[in-house]
């Protein structure tokens, strides 16, 4: 399949705007060239960055169907916050139809005079900050903003989060268009709400009653997970269990680092430093398994949001398939690394040599604006929380499983499903091309297939990881491998496992692991004697910000 071509106006954008193209270049199915060009090109589309003129006969004449446009500085005011409201039209995403999403950099609207015949895709204060004209040879979208450069150092994710987006979003929707026809496919949108530190010692943890939040989640159609710590292994309670055998549609667990202590796994320093620790995790979770027959996705959320590359890469040597951290805690923990531009617009990150890192993000005063930036990129929805956030009853459960299924489509998953529909997938002719950001990923494949051509962008120059594909349970050999990509010969089957395999993986038994420290198991004891006192004491009470996120007075306030 050919790329998309865009044309640039004026053409030093080419120059100016280097960064933010070349990350774009990676995301879609583009190639950017100067607009007017001294040759014949034919352009699919065209876009027209700050310091260009537009008029229609540019367009007409290059035969231009599609063309975004940028208004200068659009009357950008720093330091204030606006609302920008979207269209709920079918011109505007579904995931920002109707929505309203608060903008550190919202321009004042000035900029953009609508004529009659022109559609209002969003608004702020009233006036229109993106509007779309149509015309007998296709559509011109007009921006009242000014698209991020992507300097050095800077990185999309800077430009596409809650708070500030504008300059990235209209680029990011009208891409998205353009190269519809020919774009990889995504996974659907997927979502999983998260809690850290509950245990299987009893029915309940603190504020959480699993048995009532089982019922709830079957009512309001949504998924929990667990991120539970190594160290509370010592008891399993048979109910509880048994409660998590029985509702493992609406339940489930993944690792939560080893024995909580601060910044177990973000410390810097070496791998071999890192492994002990993470193999006596790996062996006390599977201590949990046999006594409670139920899985554990291995999927590490690290205590305090902090893990290092060289965590990161002992947990992809001890088999783990992803990170489960927020975007900003694994910058704080990585501060020396060299992040893509495309950082925070693709469906995960990558750490310790090519360890999926899936986003999570906190309940903050305006975590809606996390749903829908996530849910507009196809990117996995996590929220999470801790017990306390319960203390107000099942309220808030509600509220996030009500704006999530809303999106439409939305697949619930527990972590270990989420971890490995992390692929993009495309068909040309006989050969199903699969663009890999899990370790392990399960394929389904058109009866027509022949050949299948697995791409791993994560791996690094001159890494070596081995790939299993594996047909009807057969391991298929490679036919052909060339640095990133590998060809296989397959046969007709429904579904393929594909598997990136460590050549010097390790195995938790072989290690020698830590032996247990009192201070841990004693600190880990105290905090959740206090996390369980808790409702008896009737406190605390649910989080401020996260009252005024759900638009009601904060409890006590």
């Amino acid at each position: 399949m050919f790329d998309k071509v865009i044309g640039i106006h004026p053409t030093a954008s080419l120059r100016t705007w280097r960064g933010l193209l070349s990350c774009l270049s990676e995301l879609f199915a583009v190639k950017f060239v100067e607009w007017p060009h001294q040759d014949s090109v034919r352009l699919n589309a065209g876009i027209v960055l700050p310091g260009g003129t537009v008029h229609h006969g540019l367009a007409q004449r290059a035969g231009v169907p599609r063309l975004l446009v940028f208004s200068g500085d659009a009357g950008v005011q720093e330091g204030r916050q606006r609302t920008v409201r979207f269209a709920d039209s079918s011109s505007v995403h579904t995931a920002l139809r109707g929505q309203l999403l608060s903008e550190e950099k919202a321009p004042s609207g000035h900029s953009l005079a609508a004529v009659e015949g022109d559609e209002i895709l969003a608004t702020v204060e009233g006036k229109p900050v993106w509007l779309r004209r149509r015309h007998d040879h296709g559509t011109l979208d007009f921006v009242a903003a000014v698209p991020p450069g992507l300097g050095d150092g800077e990185r999309g994710y800077d430009y596409y989060r809650r708070g500030r987006f504008m300059g990235m979003l209209p680029l990011l929707s009208f891409l998205q268009d353009v190269t519809r026809e020919v774009a990889w496919e995504l996974p659907p949108l997927r979502a999983c709400l998260m809690f850290d530190d509950p245990n299987l010692h009893w029915l309940s943890y603190g504020f959480v009653d699993y048995r009532e939040l089982a019922r709830h989640a079957a009512q309001h159609n949504y998924h929990v997970a667990f991120a539970t710590i190594p160290l509370d292994g010592w008891r399993v309670h048979p109910r509880t269990a048994e409660l998590f055998r029985q509702h493992k549609d609406r339940l489930s667990l993944l690792v939560h680092g080893n024995n909580h202590t601060h910044r177990e796994l973000g410390r810097a320093g070496d791998e071999a430093d890192m492994l002990p620790l993470v193999a006596q995790a790996l062996r006390r979770i599977e201590g949990i398994e046999r006594k409670a027959a139920v899985e554990i996705a291995r999927v590490m959320a690290p205590p305090h949001g902090a893990c290092s590359a060289a965590s990161g890469s002992a947990l992809r040597r001890l088999g783990f398939e992803a990170v489960c951290v927020s975007r900003g805690s694994l910058q704080r923990s990585n501060p020396d690394a060299s992040w893509p531009r495309t950082f925070g617009l693709g469906l995960v990150e990558n750490l310790g040599g090519g360890l999926p890192v899936i986003a999570r993000f906190g309940l903050s005063a305006d975590f809606s604006a996390d749903i829908i930036l996530r849910a507009f990129l196809q990117q996995p929805i996590i929220p999470i929380g801790h017990h306390n956030d319960l203390a107000d009853g099942l309220e808030l459960m509600a509220e996030l499983a009500g704006k999530i299924n809303r999106l439409g489509g939305v697949a619930w998953a527990d972590m270990k499903t989420i971890a490995r529909s992390n692929f993009l997938t495309r068909k040309e002719g006989n050969v199903q091309a699969i663009r890999l950001h899990s370790r392990v990923a399960c394929v389904p494949t058109a009866p027509d297939v022949t050949e299948l051509r697995i791409e791993c962008p994560a791996l690094q120059e001159g890494q070596e990881e081995l790939f299993v594909v594996r047909q009807n349970g057969e391991q298929v050999a490679p036919c052909e491998a060339s640095g990133r990509c590998l060809m296989f010969q397959v046969q007709s089957a429904e579904v393929l496992q594909a598997r990136v395999v460590c050549r010097e993986r390790l195995e938790p038994a072989r290690l020698r692991v830590p032996s247990t420290r009192l201070w841990p198991v004693a600190r880990r004891l105290l905090k959740e004697a206090v996390d369980r006192v808790q409702p008896c004491l009737g406190t605390p009470r649910r989080p401020a910000a996260i009252g005024r996120s759900l638009g009601r007075q904060p409890v006590g306030a």
